[in-house]
């Protein structure tokens, strides 16, 4: 993670390192690869985080709206994150912006594509034996400094669409503000 990185092997050429953010876009970066997701998706899955984290007690609406306000976690809105990054995609090559969804349906080729961008290996075999390695069962029984119940939430089931079975119209009604950057960054809405 950003903060904790100093420390961290520098695997990749020209000495970099490889760190995990959550933060709008810093230019300080140098090459980036960012994974956008489905905002309905985000939300479902970033409140059943903050609930084993013990935060947001308040029914899933009330939450829905400081979301989409940018009044959780700590980053802004999700509207204003993703336009960071999709804008510095558009000015730098050293972004590369990946959706989480395509990661999800053909991830040895996505992962490929990263691997190529980042000047690694980008051998087939390779990248088929550590998708296999991290599958999300696999990912889930690793033994880490988490419980069990924040390993679930954290590594999730590697699906995508699971906001079609949970949002009511209401609820779709508040995250729509998020929509036109959910267009800007190539969803069909």
């Amino acid at each position: 993670m950003v903060g904790c990185h100093l420390g961290v092997p520098r695997l990749l050429p020209d000495a970099g390192r490889l760190i995990k953010t959550h933060e709008p876009y810093n230019r300080s970066y140098g090459r980036a690869i960012y994974l956008v997701r489905d905002v309905r998706d985000v939300a479902l899955s970033f409140r059943k985080l903050r609930a084993v984290e013990g935060f947001d007690h308040e029914s899933f609406e009330a939450f829905l709206i400081k979301f989409v306000r940018g009044e959780v976690g700590g980053y802004g809105s999700w509207q204003a994150h993703v336009m960071s990054w999709l804008t510095a995609a558009q000015r730098d090559s050293g972004v590369l912006v990946i959706h989480y969804e395509e990661l999800i349906d053909d991830t040895v080729t996505k992962l490929g594509e990263m691997a190529r961008f980042l000047r690694v290996s980008d051998d087939e075999a390779r990248l088929r034996a550590i998708v296999e390695n991290n599958r999300p069962d696999k990912m889930r029984n690793r033994k880490t400094e988490y419980s069990d119940e924040r390993m679930s939430v954290t590594v999730g089931e590697g699906a995508y669409n699971r906001w079609r079975a949970h949002y009511s119209e209401a609820e779709l009604a508040l995250i729509e503000p998020a929509m036109e950057t959910m267009r800007l960054a190539g969803y069909i809405v």
